[in-house]
């Protein structure tokens, strides 16, 4: 999958990819372990990149509205916001950016082998 250019997470990502290996293969203790330990850092890290994906392409054209009648209600409800959302656009939109930035990949490892599904 390819991120956005001039995406939020393109550095990150990166990041996120080499911890949650990290923390995976930390565990490796035999030779048979390696194809679970390689589903589970496919499973871990799709869901995250698809998100990632779709909150840049998201973001980028909410940023990038055309003059209308989207983008002026765009705009009243960033004049709005100040400690009061209303139920639009403006508010799933930066829902989802904070729910990116609160991902925690180390968890997202730690999950899987709690769950017991890759040992």
């Amino acid at each position: 999958l390819v991120l956005q250019p001039g995406g939020t997470h393109s550095a990150a990502m990166a990041l996120e990819d080499a911890a949650v290996f990290a923390a995976l293969f930390s565990r490796l203790r035999r030779e048979e372990q390696i194809g679970p330990f390689v589903s589970a850092y496919q499973e871990i890290r799709e869901a995250r990149t698809v998100e990632v994906r779709r909150m840049d392409v998201s973001n980028a054209a909410m940023v990038r509205m055309p003059p209308g009648p989207e983008r002026d209600q765009r705009d009243e409800s960033i004049r709005h916001a100040r400690g009061e959302w209303d139920d639009g656009v403006l508010q799933r939109e930066f829902e989802g950016v904070a729910a990116l930035f609160g991902y925690e990949a180390l968890d997202a490892a730690d999950v899987s082998f709690r769950t017991g599904r890759f040992r």
